[in-house]
């Protein structure tokens, strides 16, 4: 974009193109993929729904700000980048459920069985967890050598 002129007018364009992507475009998309786990009961398909979206939102946003809490740059990368990209980004995940209260995202004919959990998986999540913050939080350094 670098030469774009006028860039307020390229810089509002572009949000308006990404907020109406992500709306109009990409959160029913996620959400119709998900019908096959939701059931075809209201309630249940709401519930289930909020259950397999919430819960991987609020990880994702706790995990990047715990991992950015140890970059060395500062508290400020917290705010300005783990927590804005964690829970701003992937807001849809936060929300995208409710979109089942109404006739726009229609049950699925092909109905898979209720995810269980596994303890295995969730052993599995906690590690993989450890590994993202003590790796990825202190930030990764290169040397050239």
């Amino acid at each position: 974009m670098a030469g774009w002129q006028p860039a307020w007018a390229w810089r509002v364009g572009l949000i308006a193109l990404g907020t109406v992507t992500y709306f109009l475009l990409f959160v029913p998309f996620w959400l119709r993929e998900l019908r096959p786990f939701l059931g075809k009961d209201p309630e249940i398909r709401v519930r289930r729904a909020r259950s397999l979206t919430l819960t991987p939102y609020l990880t994702a946003g706790i995990l990047s700000c715990i991992a950015g809490a140890l970059n060395p740059v500062g508290p400020l990368l917290i705010l300005l980048s783990a927590a804005a990209a964690s829970f701003g980004g992937k807001s849809g995940l936060a929300w995208m459920w409710t979109l089942l209260r109404g006739p726009l995202i229609p049950s699925s004919e092909l109905q898979l069985p209720q995810i269980e959990r596994s303890r295995g998986w969730m052993v599995a999540a906690v590690i993989l967890a450890i590994a993202f913050i003590a790796g990825l939080g202190p930030g990764v350094k290169f040397h050239s050598g």
